[in-house]
């Protein structure tokens, strides 16, 4: 028996067009330019920024690869998928030699230009089609099956057409050879970003289908008007002229040696001026050329706010630029944004200002100068949608990273490979600490070996190279404070000395390890003694009052506050939002014990600017009062209650407890190090609940570390934005609640908003209004909203936000950010219905003034 196979069916494809019929975007909603103007226009753009950039350390990066990238990327615009969709949608598919729709690239243009170019490279130059893949933010790989021949690529004579191309602009812009392309794997992030940076400057030209080429003047008045000129720096400033006053030994220690390129460790007591010794030497490195801008990275958005201020204050004197033009840091953090004007172009840089070009999430880095959290700087390294613009705006800058002890082996171990990434990318890095053991030394500054050197304080010096030895140089002892330290179980006795010393004059600062706790002993300092000034600060009051209350707090006990801190005694209950990078200064700390590292931190805000000990009231001595819950001294009972310490781990305050408990006092900055070096130290546990503590801890460990290695970025490995990994890990999510009073007093949801914080009602605008009124809406709306674990939230269910889905991102059926809720006269929390919300049949919300929002179990 013969078995016959019907022939396999011939595929027709669309007819091609000509290179000058093919589009490259819309212009108010009419032909814009074509691909080919597009592709010439950004690699005259790459080669004009590589000359800005040129002599310096960011310029280095501008490879030829960059280059001939910049100029095909998009080459898989040339596609009957591509042109029959844009000329569709400004109603000219007339002009198109093919009646019927055309099937659309599966996976975008920036996929087919890869196609394509590993066809023209006949597959000998893997990481610029990869390059090309991925300009669009998400990392492309090629795989197995990517055929030329797909319908959606036009076949053979599209091809052609495509190749003819690539040659003319090869030609025309005399491109590098292929045996030039080679760019090293570490540095081909920075490489994509800036053919990204170059795509999107291109794309915000105003060039339609017959507008002549742009000349480079127009070229470069597009990049000039984005704010991406070279900086110019004053030189010959010293230290007295920068900041005032003359350098102490550590200050002057950091400018005797600087190393381009290099990691500065700067370990030294709190409040000794590292901020000052870093931007002392950012500047020497300015003014030599060897960086081209400055980030200064935090792990709060209230240290970055005021790091920001201080940063300004540093460029008004160091940037050499008229007054009208001058230089100013970018605030960068989650929800800087608030702080952003309005004029905000798209993701393409349409339509913008010099200065509000980087006021964009994604382009906020580009800036020379910024400010922000921590959390932006590690975007360069996780697998997140153009993270490798993020990597470019990094490159070449002095990256400064404050307080790097606080972080979790989750977050530490992501900086650990950044510091890594950023000596590649022709940064140098400078770290802070006061805190810092010799294990977290070794691992920042990625040394083989803990050193064997103790000292302390001490400036560590890592040049660059692979066999480089580090240099060390010691700080010449500071000041020796001595701080009396009495460990107590009786919290109600401790709170009575607070009020007692407040009444005499002091100003006290009580640290909790909870917001519950918190407020808790605001509650009862507030009853015993409410004619007693006493503050409260945590996150769970509304974003804009919690600023308020911070700004009055931090310039009350600030080194300028004397003619009021005169006048009475006061009491500041506070989480550990206060403990590092805000300069508050107290008479007496009561604090709740934490692992040393952070109470260091806190007895840090004792005595702290040397100017106010005059004011002091007489009697006022340095001294820490540290709360020790009893279960501390029995191993079984502490394993039984360790939850009660949380969010630190009960194992390490166990140990801090071990070796405090006999101190009647500490000496700082002295005692810094070998507490800390003895309470970190590996032992051997006799007792089998620390055996268990110990274990778990390691084991928790042990997850944060994996977890940090899936999410560290590989160019090969970014996915969709929708399922990225965070900068920070947290098995508690959090959402954004927005509390109206009870009936949102007779008004419609969709047309004013009565808040619980705002005494005149939010106007919204329809989901018609242009996107700056939608945006200003949030700008009013979110600074009265609060942020808080979701599982201490109202449910969606009990007030639907549909009505506020076009001011701000309400989620979908999987995850919910935000949250609405009324709340009446006493407090309580309703949902639509004006019914008291019961969450899981036993948590009930209220919200009071003075204590924030509150959860509370019901009874019975």
């Amino acid at each position: 028996m013969i078995l016959k196979f019907p022939a396999p069916k011939k595929i027709e494809y669309p007819p091609c067009l000509p290179p000058e019929k093919c589009l490259a975007k819309t212009l108010h909603n009419g032909p814009g330019c074509t691909v080919y103007a597009h592709l010439a226009a950004t690699c005259r753009i790459f080669r004009i920024l590589r000359e800005i950039w040129h002599g310096t350390r960011k310029g280095e990066l501008f490879f030829p690869a960059g280059e001939y990238c910049a100029a095909v990327h998009d080459i898989g615009k040339m596609t009957p998928g591509f042109q029959d969709k844009i000329y569709r949608a400004i109603d000219l598919a007339g002009q198109l030699p093919w009646p019927q729709p055309v099937l659309e690239q599966t996976e975008g243009h920036a996929r087919c230009s890869a196609i394509v170019l590993d066809s023209y490279f006949r597959q000998k130059n893997s990481k610029l089609v990869e390059m090309a893949g991925s300009h669009h933010g998400i990392s492309y790989k090629l795989k197995v099956g990517d055929e030329i021949t797909q319908v959606e690529l036009g076949g053979t004579e599209w091809q052609i057409m495509r190749e003819d191309v690539i040659r003319q602009l090869a030609a025309e812009l005399e491109l590098p050879k292929f045996d030039q392309l080679a760019v090293p794997d570490e540095q081909l992030l920075v490489m994509l970003g800036s053919v990204i940076l170059a795509d999107w400057l291109s794309s915000s030209l105003d060039l339609n289908m017959d507008s002549p080429p742009p000349d480079d003047t127009l070229l470069k008045q597009t990049i000039e008007s984005a704010g991406l000129v070279p900086h110019r720096v004053r030189t010959g400033l010293d230290f007295r002229t920068l900041f005032g006053f003359a350098p102490n030994p550590m200050q002057a220690g950091c400018l005797k040696q600087i190393v381009p390129g290099g990691i500065y460790v700067i370990e030294s007591g709190m409040g000794s001026g590292k901020t000052e010794a870093a931007l002392a030497l950012a500047y020497e490195l300015m003014q030599k050329k060897q960086a081209d801008g400055i980030y200064f990275a935090l792990p709060t958005q209230l240290t970055s706010e005021k790091i920001y201020d201080r940063l300004n204050a540093f460029l008004e004197k160091t940037v050499d630029e008229p007054e009208q033009e001058k230089r100013k840091a970018i605030l960068i953090h989650g929800d800087s944004w608030l702080d952003w004007n309005l004029q905000e172009p798209d993701e393409d840089g349409n339509s913008c200002s010099a200065g509000s070009w980087f006021q964009s999430k994604k382009r906020a880095l580009l800036a020379s100068f910024g400010a922000g959290t921590i959390d932006q700087a590690l975007l360069a390294e996780i697998r997140v949608r153009h993270n490798a613009l993020r990597a470019f705006a990094l490159a070449g800058k002095v990256v400064i990273f404050d307080e790097i002890h606080s972080y979790d082996a989750y977050t530490g171990s992501l900086l650990e490979k950044l510091i890594g990434d950023l000596r590649n990318w022709g940064c140098t890095v400078i770290l802070l600490s006061a805190t810092l053991t010799a294990e977290a030394c070794r691992r920042f500054a990625h040394l083989p070996e803990p050193l064997k050197n103790k000292d302390y304080p001490r400036i560590l010096i890592q040049t660059p190279g692979p066999q480089s030895e580090p240099v060390i140089i010691p700080i010449p002892s500071a000041v020796s404070s001595r701080v009396d330290l009495r460990l107590t179980e009786d919290e109600e006795e401790a709170l009575h000395e607070a009020i007692q010393r407040a009444e005499n004059g002091e100003q006290v600062l009580w640290i909790e390890n909870t917001v519950r706790q918190a407020q808790e002993i605001f509650r009862r300092a507030a009853t015993l003694a409410p004619a007693l000034e006493t503050g409260l600060i945590h996150s769970r009051f509304p974003a804009g009052i919690r600023a308020e209350k911070e700004a009055y707090w931090t310039d009350l006990l600030g080194k300028n506050g004397a003619d009021r801190r005169i006048r009475h005694g006061r009491i500041l209950i506070a989480t550990q939002i206060l403990e590092q990078s805000v300069d508050v200064d107290a008479d007496l700390l009561i604090t709740r014990i934490a692992p040393a590292d952070f109470l260091f931190q806190r007895i840090g805000r004792l005595w702290r600017h040397p100017g106010l000990d005059p004011v002091r009231p007489g009697g006022a001595c340095r001294q820490c009062i540290m709360l020790t819950p009893g279960e501390l001294a029995d191993p079984q009972k502490l394993e039984r209650e360790s939850k009660n310490f949380l969010p630190y781990s009960a194992y390490w305050i166990r140990r801090t407890w071990e070796i405090l408990r006999d101190k009647t006092s500490l000496s700082i900055p002295e005692d810094i190090r070998p507490v800390l070096e003895e309470i970190y130290r590996d032992r051997q546990e006799d007792s089998d609940a620390l055996r268990h503590l110990k274990a778990e801890d390691e084991k928790a460990k042990e997850q944060l570390l994996l977890k940090a290695d899936i999410a560290a970025a590989d160019l090969g490995e970014i996915e969709n934005e929708d399922d990225c990994p965070a900068t920070r890990f947290s098995e508690e999510r959090t959402v954004q609640l927005l509390l109206l009073r009870k009936g949102n007093r007779g008004e419609k949801l969709d047309r004013k908003l009565c808040t619980f914080f705002s005494s005149d009602p939010i106007e919204l605008p329809d989901r018609s209004a242009p996107r700056k009124k939608q945006i200003e809406t949030a700008r009013k709306l979110l600074p009265l909203m609060l942020k808080i674990p979701e599982k201490y939230a109202p449910e969606w269910s009990d007030f639907p936000a549909d009505f506020l889905q076009h001011i701000l991102w309400t989620g979908n059926d999987s995850v919910r950010p935000v949250r609405v809720a009324y709340i009446d006269e006493s407090g309580r929390i309703l949902d639509q219905s004006c019914n008291l919300i019961v969450k899981n049949d036993r948590l009930q919300f209220e919200y009071q003034k003075l204590l924030g929002y509150i959860y509370r179990k019901m009874e019975g």
